[in-house]
């Protein structure tokens, strides 16, 4: 790989983080909107969460999304 493919590689990379950064932020945000007003719990998310895992482990082998979301219920419930 010649410095130039490097240097988009890098870029491309740091693009990624970004648009993982703001989904994540999105998705805490969404939570806590969603506890704050009393539409779900917690124990509602985490379980919502815990199904699309076992949806996405069962019929594509992915559980990206769920763990991500996981992660965020686990920082939420941790403040």
């Amino acid at each position: 790989m010649n410095a130039w493919e490097q240097v988009n590689w890098a870029g491309q990379l740091a693009d990624l983080k970004e648009q993982h950064y703001r989904a994540l932020l999105l998705v805490s945000a969404l939570t806590e909107l969603l506890m704050e007003k009393g539409i779900c719990t917690p124990e509602e998310i985490a379980l919502r969460a815990s199904r699309l895992e076992q949806h996405d482990l069962t019929q594509s082998g992915l559980a990206a999304h769920a763990k991500a979301a996981s992660a965020v219920i686990d920082s939420d419930n941790s403040v």
